[in-house]
């Protein structure tokens, strides 16, 4: 768990790209992330 803290924001996006198919929840996650 403690690698997950060392994973830099743009890999934690790769990874949830991955991870989740849908472009839509992509794109929302990228929206949040580009605000928070």
């Amino acid at each position: 768990m403690k690698a997950m803290r060392l994973l830099a924001p743009a890999t934690a996006l790769q990874l949830a790209e991955a991870t989740l198919p849908p472009p839509r929840d992509y794109q929302v996650r990228l929206e949040v992330a580009a605000c928070g």
